[in-house]
């Protein structure tokens, strides 16, 4: 693993980002389910990559010795923990990790801690599940695409922002850890 690999999955998930733009600004985000499907797809993907390759980058850099196969954002921070409590890599995988399953839906969902939830949360339904995140507003003029803040309990409502810009907002906040993170390693 090597710096190159983190950055290149960012670039994936940039492009991705720039041909959902697209289809926002040309209002055809609407016409094509599983072209937005994939493009949501890809993008959730190369994202959450990007962190989980900056993981395993700093599990080798710091000789952690975790296995490939269980290797990940809050497991490094951990062990980094473990041996190193003022590693100032820690901060930043704490700030790029959270469980699902166990933390309830951040209060503020557009907060770092609310990207990073949403982020996680909307790979896993939308990679793994094939959920579909989009809610379209439709009125006189073009259709207004944004996400379900939680695609897993629609009560929760929706984002009120565009889904280019939402998903622009979350991918500043992960490249903005992740560039922090280079220099350390």
């Amino acid at each position: 693993m090597v710096k190159d690999s983190v950055l290149g999955k960012l670039l994936f998930a940039q492009k991705r980002l720039d041909e959902i733009g697209q289809l926002v600004s040309s209002s055809t985000i609407s016409v094509d389910a599983n072209l937005r499907q994939q493009l949501a797809q890809e993008f959730f993907f190369h994202l959450l990559g990007a962190v989980e390759y900056l993981a395993q980058l700093i599990n080798m850099d710091r000789n952690l010795g975790l296995d490939v196969s269980e290797v990940a954002a809050h497991k490094v921070s951990k062990k980094l923990r473990s041996i190193a409590i003022h590693d100032p890599l820690i901060p930043i995988l704490d700030s790029l990790s959270v469980d699902t399953k166990r933390e309830p839906f951040p209060t503020n969902p557009f907060s770092d801690k609310g990207y990073i939830y949403r982020l996680i949360n909307y790979r896993n339904e939308v990679v793994h599940r094939n959920t579909n995140p989009y809610h379209f507003s439709l009125g006189s003029g073009p259709a207004f695409a944004e996400f379900w803040l939680d695609p897993r309990d629609h009560s929760k409502g929706k984002t009120g922002v565009c889904v280019d810009v939402d998903l622009k907002n979350i991918f500043n906040f992960v490249e903005q850890q992740i560039q922090a993170a280079l220099p350390h390693v």
